[in-house]
């Protein structure tokens, strides 16, 4: 799940099929720990990557307007960490760039996907369930 957590396959397909197979508790800390994994892989990846390419540089280069999109605080985080899909790697990779501390980093990934995660386990044991 931590491997393909940028595709569809890791996002939404995998946390349901855990939910078929595992108990709701355990499918829900199953999903969790793939999000907290793959974030935390990520976040190191954008840190060496967001240097070796000046990414942050780029950011700041931009008009002052974008500036609202990438903001760093937990709530910021947490609040971008839910939207679907692409929500969670575009705050994994604005932490990593802009060098949130781990902490935060890792509180947003908690917080944020908890409701993800016990969403789809649901839906995967719905599934099951008919």
């Amino acid at each position: 799940q931590s491997v393909t957590m940028m595709t569809p396959l890791g996002t939404s397909m995998i946390p349901t099929l855990n939910g078929m197979l595992f108990p709701l508790a355990l499918a829900v800390g199953m999903n969790l720990l793939g999000a907290l994994a793959g974030g935390f892989i990520l976040y190191y990846v954008w840190r060496q990557g967001g240097k070796q390419l000046q990414i942050q540089k780029r950011l700041d280069a931009l008009p002052p307007w974008t500036r609202r999109f990438a903001k760093t605080d937990l709530l910021s985080l947490i609040i971008l960490r839910m939207l679907p899909w692409a929500g969670s790697n575009y705050a994994t990779f604005l932490a990593g760039v802009s060098r949130v501390p781990l902490h935060i980093h890792m509180a947003s990934i908690i917080i944020g996907a908890l409701p993800g995660s016990l969403i789809y386990a649901l839906l995967g044991a719905g599934i099951i369930a008919l």
